[in-house]
């Protein structure tokens, strides 16, 4: 366990710095541009709440721990008015992949609203890509594990997960251009921040 932890680990902590590292790369070469960068935070956003909304339903049924348990129904109960609030925004700024045909998350669970465009822009720019397939290798290996290891697995991924999306929040928050969206990323930034010091706590006691 503790070699599959260390492990697990280093990879998110490498996931994330090349996640940040090539959002600003992307932002240097060009992406810099108030719809372009409007366009990933708002991917990327929303890719992490859909992650958040179906570990959290998994972590509701599969936990052991009560404490666990309140903690990945907290994370539904918050994560899917963000996702609402993502898509109703990218609409009314006009954020619009170039296509939405055929284009679908893999694995989208029943009761978690994302519409095609959202799907779309999530699938193909690069950052919300990875996060989508992150969370689904995380799925995978959360699927494995049963009883007091699922809790601790599950407590794990949501430090590494919460500590990658604060870093995400922080970056766009200073970069996106519309005031809109970077009001709605700082209360984003915000429960994200709760939501890790809540995990650490908790986890702690594990």
């Amino acid at each position: 366990m503790i070699g599959k932890q260390s492990s697990t680990n280093r990879v998110l902590g490498f996931a994330l710095a090349a996640l940040v590292s090539a959002g600003a790369s992307a932002c240097a070469a060009g992406m810099g541009a108030t719809a372009n960068v409007g366009a990933e935070a708002h991917a990327s956003m929303s890719a992490v709440h859909v992650a958040e909304i179906e570990e959290g339903s998994m972590g509701a049924q599969r936990a052991t721990n009560a404490q666990v348990r309140a903690f990945a129904q907290q994370l539904v109960a918050d994560h899917r008015p963000f996702l609402q609030q993502e898509q109703q925004l990218a609409s009314q700024m006009g954020l619009q992949a170039a296509a939405t045909a055929n284009v679908q998350l893999p694995g989208l669970q029943a009761g978690v609203d994302v519409n095609a465009n959202t799907q779309a822009l999530m699938m193909s720019i690069p950052t919300s890509r990875a996060l989508v397939e992150q969370h689904m290798r995380a799925m995978a290996d959360l699927g494995d594990e049963t009883g007091a290891e699922f809790d601790r697995e599950f407590m794990d991924r949501q430090i590494a997960a919460h500590r990658q999306a604060l870093a995400l929040a922080t970056r766009f928050e200073a970069a996106v251009q519309n005031t809109q969206q970077r009001i709605l990323i700082a209360q984003e930034r915000a429960a994200v921040q709760g939501h890790l010091q809540m995990a650490t706590q908790i986890r702690a006691g594990l």
